[in-house]
């Protein structure tokens, strides 16, 4: 015990990259609870007031160091707001996550 190494963690911060893809999620998700489909102009209104938040663990196989655990972090970013003109915004929304 004293003498390993301390395990490794890593985030991978993640965003969605078109609406589609967001809606459809979205709306899966509602579906199975028995609830109708929101439209994507619903989904926009609300989507990027949610906090970046860890969704699920991840754990890789190194060659260095054996099994590495990290988590997956969605980011709630708009993909509308994903061009250099936002990108401090975005930094500072996933910054106050950590």
């Amino acid at each position: 015990m004293g003498n390993q190494p301390p395990r490794l963690k890593f985030g991978v911060i993640g965003h969605q990259d078109n609406w589609k893809k967001i809606v459809d999620f979205v709306n899966s998700i509602r579906i199975t609870d028995g609830n109708p489909e929101l439209s994507q102009a619903k989904i926009k209104e609300v989507y990027g007031y949610f906090p970046p938040t860890k969704l699920f663990d991840i754990q890789i196989n190194s060659k260095v160091s054996g099994f590495v655990e990290g988590y997956y972090i969605e980011s709630f970013l708009s993909p509308d707001e994903l061009g250099h003109s936002h990108i401090w915004n975005n930094l500072k929304k996933n910054e106050r996550s950590l």
